[in-house]
């Protein structure tokens, strides 16, 4: 007999057993979602970019245009002057990435893998192709909701651009600029080094306007080393094209 009131230790240890229960039940159920978080975040990456790739867009034929004219330099407009070195400074960088991304430069591209180990690009879109014919994606350009992709057996060697709508991911059009590579009077022992690359490019109000430029020494090709050049996207036709130019010039000029 017990007093009213008294709990026994078999009172204490069957109220205790539904919680012990319960506490493991929980325990195991937040091992088992932890689990679950796990595994899902370890294949979530892979899915989406299986799905990026799945969701790339089928690539347009690019349209080869002809050989183009290759005009000299334009004559030295007399009475223009000069430039001369008035002082010089050396500047403090030396971390280049760093510097970059201290002051928020934008250089309109994506990494397309291209290994430009001192200027950091923002990753390439998944869904833009990687390949076109048979050439690899050397440089991706953010060109106002478009992207222009430039392809080539290699990263000097651009002969192939292709242009996507950034938001339907839809292909616009593509050229095959392979005739532009050399000049007339490109020696053929310099084709490895004077190839005529596409460097740059940038669509406005239908036209497309591309630069194209060697790397090497401007004798290699008789001074004709780079040409700023006008197409007309719908009429896939050149409108102009600029008397030769400086060949060292980029995004960054």
């Amino acid at each position: 007999m017990y007093a009213p009131g008294t709990v026994t230790v078999a009172d204490r240890r069957a109220a205790r057993g539904p919680s012990l229960a319960a506490g493991a039940a929980i325990v195991a159920g937040g091992a088992a979602l932890a689990l679950a978080v796990a595994v899902a975040s370890a294949f979530a990456a892979p899915v989406r970019q299986l799905a990026d790739r799945a969701a790339t867009p089928v690539a347009p034929v690019p349209v080869a245009l002809p050989a183009p004219s290759f005009p000299a330099a334009a004559a030295r407009i007399a009475g223009s002057g000069g430039l001369a070195v008035t002082s010089t400074r050396h500047n403090k960088i030396t971390d280049v990435a760093a510097w970059v991304r201290a002051n928020g430069l934008d250089f309109g591209e994506d990494d397309p893998g291209a290994g430009f180990p001192e200027v950091p690009l923002p990753p390439l879109p998944g869904w833009a192709p990687r390949t076109l014919e048979g050439a690899r994606l050397v440089r991706a350009i953010r060109n106002d909701g478009r992207l222009l992709l430039v392809y080539g057996a290699d990263f000097l060697s651009g002969r192939l651009i292709a242009a996507y709508d950034s938001a339907t991911h839809a292909p616009l059009y593509a050229f095959d600029l392979s005739a532009w590579a050399f000049s007339p009077v490109t020696r053929p022992a310099d084709h490895e080094v004077a190839f005529r690359e596409i460097r740059w490019a940038v669509e406005r109000a239908g036209v497309l306007y591309v630069e194209s430029a060697h790397s090497t020494y401007a004798a290699t090709s008789g001074g004709r080393t780079a040409y700023i050049t006008a197409i007309d996207v719908a009429a896939r036709r050149v409108l102009w094209r600029s008397p030769s130019l400086v060949g060292d010039a980029s995004s960054s000029s």
